[in-house]
């Protein structure tokens, strides 16, 4: 005789079936359900195995210790002993089934199921017995209408999921009326016993549980990554019998609660009071209303929205700033170009000023005093500094041409000054033009790259280097070392390239004038080149330059 059951089941236990002989598979199988009803399990939920979906009939009477309704004349009947069990204990059992993917179609196993003398009629209502997997186990869903497989039955079926049936039959709980997300554990969590160590000599520890009974193995996928479906059948049907389920708030509750968080983070964004305190804040905010709506209710969906929202505000404005920041940077490379062409115009204009118009204008104070008694070697060799003159021009011309079209920010800059720098000595070490043993001791500067004037100042600076690297090049290779360092100091930076075994040259040139003139145009600027003894020379650049 059965107890009466607690008005609570115990809790869930899975029995996996594994069969061995396709003669005994599907009465050893009704023997296991028969045994730990027997034993006191509150319900059992049967897994069927795979090929139990078709009838199993034999000819002849097979010598297999069955109940006698199970024999006829001609054939022995296997799916007898499971259809035994199903018509006494139907209040006690749930059959699964599963839907075919897509469709509203499933398998009822009519060949284990109890009719009546006219085969019209089935001697239990099916929908307080069949379940329907769910489609996803992470989803407890109403009831669903369903079609037969074989087409036997007249009619559809409006067939629950496992753990909706489970949890109306044996602990009361009324079927669901919307689809809510039940909360999984980790698989491993409900460990899976073998039916015949449960079973051995009387199942044992059964008393008041629900019973989930099958072949073990097939994998089903959760949050939690794939679990067998015995087991995820278990947690969710724990999860519905604790109401353990995420539960979804109205439209209007979740629209409050994205508004809501949206405007605080856009007032965050808009005033910015002490960063990294408001970062710990809302991180603390949001962790406080998670835990409140998990503890208040399982209302956690909508919190997952709100955070959604603030990641897609926060997002947007990092977005919107890094696009900031890069249009500022070219507009301050645009402007840092526009100075470069404007200093290269005014060099041109001043060479051309200094040196032919310097010549056009004697030339022209000579053919002047000769306008009385023309000469023609004075006219001749006037002509000569002409054509000298004009070819110089257009040498000028053409050099400032030439300079125009490579005019932009120096490729090796754009990562900083230090690393220009760097890059030019190892182009010249892999060219073979530097032999000598080279100390660098570069440092960041941490420089306003959007800033139009720090980059023109920087374009400046590099091309200074060029020209004292290019020095210590031809002058010093029969030296020892070459030592270059890039330094920040109290009122601004140093650059110092110093090597030895060059001996004193002629420090006036093109090179020395160039390096005067990017010294003036620096903030603060000013060079020097010492001649040190044991034959070293040092160049150094210094400016002025903004703390960051």
């Amino acid at each position: 005789m059965r107890q009466l059951p607690n008005p609570q089941p115990g809790p869930i236990q899975v029995v996996s079936f594994t069969g061995k002989n396709a003669l005994i598979d599907r009465p050893v199988y009704a023997q296991r359900v028969e045994q730990l009803l027997a034993a006191g399990a509150r319900g059992v939920v049967l897994n069927l195995p795979e090929d139990f979906a078709l009838p199993l009939r034999l000819p002849g009477r097979l010598p297999l210790d069955l109940p006698s309704p199970c024999f006829s004349a001609l054939q022995t009947n296997l799916d007898c002993p499971l259809s035994l069990v199903l018509a006494r204990n139907y209040p006690h059992l749930v059959l699964v089934t599963q839907a075919a993917p897509g469709a509203r179609i499933t398998q009822v196993y009519n060949h284990f199921q109890s009719f009546t003398e006219d085969g019209e009629q089935y001697r239990y209502p099916l929908e307080s017995l069949l379940v329907v997997q769910g489609r996803d186990t992470r989803f407890l869903e109403p009831p669903q209408v369903y079609r037969d497989t074989a087409a036997v039955m007249r009619g559809p079926l409006t067939l629950a999921t496992v753990a909706g049936l489970t949890t109306q039959k044996w602990a009361g709980v009324q079927p669901l009326t919307q689809t809510q997300g039940v909360r999984l554990s980790p698989p491993g969590s409900v460990p899976i016993q073998d039916s015949q160590a449960v079973c051995a000599g009387g199942c044992r520890d059964v008393q008041d549980k629900i019973i989930v009974l099958g072949p073990a193995g097939e994998l089903v996928r959760t949050p939690w990554g794939t679990m067998d479906r015995l087991e995820a059948q278990a947690q969710t049907i724990r999860a519905a019998l604790n109401q353990d389920y995420y539960r979804v708030l109205s439209a209007p509750c979740q629209g409050s609660v994205v508004l809501g968080i949206g405007l605080l983070w856009w007032w965050f964004l808009q005033y910015r009071p002490w960063p990294w305190f408001m970062y710990g804040l809302g991180v603390a905010g949001w962790l406080g209303i998670t835990g409140l709506a998990l503890g208040v209710g399982g209302v956690l969906l909508p919190v997952f929205f709100g955070l959604g929202a603030l990641v897609c505000i926060q997002a947007t404005h990092w977005v919107m700033e890094l696009t900031g920041q890069l249009e500022q940077l070219r507009r301050a490379e645009r402007q840092a170009i526009l100075n470069q062409a404007r200093k290269l115009l005014y060099r041109v204009a001043t060479d051309i000023h200094d040196q032919q118009l310097q010549q056009l204008k004697l030339v022209m104070d000579d053919l002047e005093a000769s306008l009385d008694q023309p000469q023609a070697q004075v006219i001749d060799h006037s002509l000569d500094q002409l054509e000298q003159i004009g070819r110089g021009i257009r040498n000028e011309l053409g050099n400032l041409r030439s300079l125009a079209d490579k005019l932009e920010i120096s490729p090796q800059l754009k990562q900083g000054l230090d690393q220009g720098i760097r890059a030019l000595v190892d182009e010249a070490q892999h060219k073979g033009e530097l032999l000598l043993p080279v100390r660098l001791e570069l440092a960041s500067l941490a420089e306003p790259l959007t800033e139009s004037s720090w980059l023109d100042a920087r374009e400046d600076i590099f091309r200074f280097f060029r020209e004292a690297f290019t020095n210590a090049l031809r002058h010093g290779q029969g030296g020892t070392y070459l030592a270059i360092s890039l330094k920040r100091t109290l009122e601004g930076a140093e650059l110092v390239v110093e090597n030895d075994g060059a001996a004193p040259f002629q420090e006036s040139g093109y090179g020395t004038k160039a390096m005067n003139t990017i010294s003036q145009s620096l903030p603060g600027g000013r060079w020097e080149r010492e001649w040190l003894t044991g034959g070293r020379v040092r160049v150094s650049l210094t400016w002025t330059m903004a703390k960051r």
